[in-house]
């Protein structure tokens, strides 16, 4: 879970390199997250 926030926060402040890889990784994460929360 840590490894997982680490990547979150460090995708956040990446935002002026955001890029469709970045987002397609961010949402993979968020919608397994959301999963294992159900």
């Amino acid at each position: 879970m840590s490894e997982v926030t680490l990547f979150v926060r460090k995708a956040s402040g990446l935002v002026r390199s955001w890029s469709m890889f970045d987002a397609f990784i961010y949402a993979t994460f968020s919608i397994n997250l959301i999963t294992l929360g159900l």
